[in-house]
């Protein structure tokens, strides 16, 4: 397991929330009813962003029957998802992730959900899908496997089908000094951490971009005859982070 994987699985396991979506309240010492509420209608809320962009700029009556959400977590977007399709598959490196989306996606009594070990090779995942999804995960990535990782998912994308892959385009300055001061000194990480008021022990759950250019060459050497992008983040300065939503369909 790389070190940003294990990162990402220990915080699974102490604050799995919290590494999903790295807002004070999702901190498992704060976490109560009214932030998990929050937490699981905003991926609620993403997927249906996400099916109305497919259905306005790709498919006008999609309607997906198997769904794959890589990077699924603790299951905030694969549980709507799984209620719009026949089966959905949560694919995570993390072993605590996957177990606590599976406790997840019991109390809601969702049967039709898979939950698979991920990694570079995505060597668990078996069949083709007509949705593949992912949401604010590539970023935690380093570049190198990100395009290993999308290649390999495309491979599972069957003819007709749509991907909807979110990256992280462009990072902030001080983002990119920081995030490489926390990987080559530990303590400056541990300072970050007390000084942003988090547990001091939280490991570095690394930040990357992904430049689109790259994007779309990936999607290109698949046969990705289109792309609609949809751009996300802060975006109102030139020295803001910046992100695309990227939707596609493979050619039938």
């Amino acid at each position: 397991m790389k070190r940003s994987d294990r990162a990402y699985d220990r915080a699974g396991q102490t604050n799995p929330y919290f590494g999903v979506v790295t807002l004070h309240r999702f901190l498992s010492a704060n976490l109560d009813a009214a932030a998990l509420r929050e937490f699981f209608s905003s991926g609620e809320d993403h997927v249906t962003r996400v099916l109305a962009v497919i259905r306005t700029h790709l498919v006008a009556d999609f309607k997906p029957r198997r769904v794959l959400d890589f990077g699924c977590g603790v299951g905030r977007i694969l549980i709507p998802l799984a209620r719009e399709a026949g089966q959905a598959v949560g694919l995570d490196v993390s072993d605590a992730m996957l177990a606590e989306a599976k406790r997840n996606c019991r109390e809601r009594n969702l049967d039709n959900v898979s939950l698979v070990k991920s990694d570079d090779r995505l060597s668990g995942l078996e069949g083709t899908f007509d949705l593949i999804h992912s949401f604010i995960v590539f970023q935690h990535i380093a570049p190198r496997r990100v395009e290993v990782l999308v290649r390999g998912l495309l491979a599972h994308l069957e003819p007709g089908g749509v991907g909807a892959l979110h990256f992280t385009t462009r990072l902030r300055l001080h983002r990119r000094i920081a995030n490489r001061l926390k990987k080559t000194l530990p303590p400056v990480n541990v300072a970050v951490n007390l000084y942003r008021r988090r547990p001091w022990n939280l490991g570095l759950i690394e930040m990357n971009s992904f430049p689109i250019h790259r994007v779309i060459g990936v999607l290109a050497e698949a046969g990705i005859l289109s792309i609609y992008a949809d751009f996300t983040g802060l975006c109102s300065g030139p020295h803001d982070d910046q992100g695309a939503m990227v939707y596609f369909q493979r050619p039938a």
